[in-house]
């Protein structure tokens, strides 16, 4: 394809186009000229070009914008432009280097979309590719050394039918003994001057002035979302 202005008759899908200088983005209004990418789609009747961008212009995208965009729940990965922004250029690299470059910042931004919970989510889960692996709960028992001070009373947000400790009934949490598949992180608690194991995700402390509090609160958001 020739570089440069083009009639929208002239593009198909899989054509690489350039943003040109000057160009916002339609929702940040940040500046977008010079980025590139694929087109994925076309509407010649409104005269507008979806692309997904290239494995370049992914790499080089700020990565507070891709947190922003998930939290708005924004694809980041394609965007729709007039015609008239946009114009023919070259291919700088393959379809291939595109799905790595977004696969691997999926890794990264993959708690964005939780705020705050996210941010402080994703710290503790640095380097962590299966959220439901063994190193999840590993990463988070190893924060959790840091971060619980034992014992503390907690109030049960959550139980099963059968179980003896029911919903809404205080317990004091004494320490973690172990990571089960079904439940998650399960710690040791007393009820009445009985030793029970409970979920840890299924607490909640008592006392909301704890340090302890905030990141119990991100393991539960966490766990409901993994």
């Amino acid at each position: 394809m020739k570089t440069g202005k083009c009639s929208i008759q002239d593009l198909k899908v899989g054509d690489s186009i350039k943003v040109k200088s000057g160009v916002d983005d339609p929702d940040s209004r940040i500046d977008i000229g010079g980025w590139q990418g694929r087109i994925c789609e076309i509407d010649s009747v409104e005269e507008l070009i979806s692309i997904k961008w290239d494995s370049i212009t992914l790499r080089q995208m700020d990565s507070s914008w891709i947190a922003s965009s998930e939290f708005e729940e924004l694809d980041w990965t394609v965007m729709t432009l007039a015609n008239r922004e946009i114009e023919s250029t070259q291919p700088r690299d393959t379809i291939k280097d595109v799905e790595k470059q977004i696969e691997k910042l999926n890794t990264i931004h993959r708690w964005d979309h939780l705020g705050a919970h996210g941010k402080r989510i994703g710290e503790i889960l640095t380097g962590v590719i299966d959220d439901n692996s063994i190193k999840a709960f590993e990463a988070w028992n190893k924060h959790f050394v840091k971060a619980l001070k034992f014992p503390f009373l907690a109030k049960v947000i959550e139980s099963e039918r059968q179980w003896i400790i029911k919903e809404g009934e205080e317990v004091t949490v004494l320490k973690i003994t172990e990571v089960v598949e079904d439940y998650g992180t399960v710690v040791q608690v007393t009820k009445n001057g009985n030793l029970y194991e409970y979920p840890l995700c299924n607490l909640k402390p008592k006392d909301k002035t704890l340090p302890l509090y905030q990141t119990l609160d991100d393991y539960r958001v966490w766990y409901a979302n993994k």
